[in-house]
């Protein structure tokens, strides 16, 4: 029942960080660009890691970042998304970044079944939590998910003999999650 409470709850976050005004999201062609929204500023998620810095973290060659308009979501692909792709949810409400604390803490509970897998991460944000493989923090009014999807490198991990690949693999994803996440926080 946890585990089904935890899978709706972590199939919302993603929802809740879609965009709710009409405001227009403008890119240049050097790169993502904020607009000003009568609320506030509107921002861009790509702006929280590019794509180059994706492809130094995890090793893997990401051709393209690149948010629908009024989305608070980031998608990365590489040439073949069967080795590597990635997704970047944002919020820079404060009331959507504090509705992400529940996920959070259903995640804290299940983090068990997540090889590899700390609860709460101290040092990051004002809170972050890493669960099914994917590192959410929030600072201040502001909050994001990194979620990175590596089948190939997931695929070796299980066939290693043992059954410690999968624990490696979730360590490493969490350590590659902390380094995007340390960017992503120097741009909020």
């Amino acid at each position: 029942m946890k585990l089904m409470v935890l899978l709706v709850t972590l199939a919302l976050i993603p929802v809740a960080c879609t965009s709710k005004g009409g405001e227009a999201m403008q890119r240049s062609a050097s790169g993502p660009e904020k607009v000003s929204a009568q609320s506030g500023q509107k921002h861009d998620p790509c702006s929280l890691v590019t794509k180059e810095e994706m492809s130094q973290v995890t090793g893997e060659q990401f051709t393209d970042a690149s948010a629908e308009k009024n989305s608070k979501t980031c998608i990365y692909m590489s040439a073949d998304p069967s080795v590597a792709s990635a997704v970047i949810s944002s919020t820079w409400d404060g009331e959507e970044s504090r509705a992400m604390i529940p996920a959070m803490k259903i995640g804290e509970d299940l983090t068990k079944m997540t090889p590899g897998g700390e609860a709460m991460i101290p040092g990051l944000g004002d809170q972050a939590s890493f669960a099914t493989y994917a590192l959410t923090v929030r600072k201040g009014d502001a909050a994001f998910m990194i979620r990175l999807n590596l089948p190939s490198r997931l695929s070796r991990a299980m066939r290693q003999e043992g059954g410690k690949g999968a624990q490696q693999y979730g360590d490493d994803i969490l350590a590659m999650d902390k380094a995007l996440a340390t960017k992503a926080l120097t741009r909020l």
